[in-house]
């Protein structure tokens, strides 16, 4: 089973490097884990702000926006990514002057879009669960809503900062990125619960 999915990594990592989605799987991770955490954030502070801050209404309402998200962002960047590669294909199938459909270009740029779908779409969902674990413990008993709280809010800028940190780090700037995104994601985040 090991050796299966190390071979599966492998091809994953050829089909990558081959379709050149590398970038563009990265920026869709770090993009919409920040826009599912600030949702999470302005969710769970309005909430609060409103005085009907409870874990259960917390973790439906953010896994709920998570999984919208998700669907949305699947669907949107499968079609939009799709019809980019489609005309990658086309265009260099005109200078090559033949078809390319069965090579190993035509399979790695099928499976770079889905795999930005799936990047895209997952990012969210995953940052909203992350920064619910607190009231989900909550629920169980195992902290109040008050520390679920100070947790959430504890895990969001620790995931904020953990972002900008894996943005910037590809410039050397990884303390000032993360540092801007905590900057960012606060701003943000306040901005939302007073505009809604």
């Amino acid at each position: 089973m090991i050796e299966v999915l190390g071979r599966l990594r492998k091809r994953l990592k050829r089909y990558i490097s081959i379709s050149g989605a590398d970038e563009i799987i990265r920026r869709y991770a770090v993009i919409n884990s920040f826009d599912g955490l600030i949702a999470a954030f302005g969710i769970v502070n309005g909430l609060s702000l409103s005085g009907n801050l409870r874990s259960e209404l917390a973790v439906i309402s953010c896994m709920s926006s998570g999984i919208s998200m998700a669907l949305s962002g699947f669907l949107g960047v499968y079609m939009s990514e799709k019809a980019e590669r489609e005309a990658d294909i086309k265009e260099l199938e005109r200078h090559l002057v033949s078809s390319l459909r069965g090579t190993e270009i035509d399979r790695a740029m099928r499976v770079s879009v889905l795999l930005a779908a799936l990047i895209d779409s997952l990012s969210p969902l995953l940052s909203a669960f992350t920064v619910t674990i607190p009231f989900i413990l909550s629920m169980y008993g195992v902290l109040t809503v008050e520390q679920a709280y100070y947790g959430f809010m504890v895990s969001s800028v620790a995931l904020l900062a953990s972002l900008g940190y894996a943005m910037g780090r590809r410039s050397g700037r990884g303390l000032r990125y993360s540092a801007l995104m905590v900057l960012i994601g606060i701003i943000v985040a306040v901005l939302k619960i007073f505009v809604g």
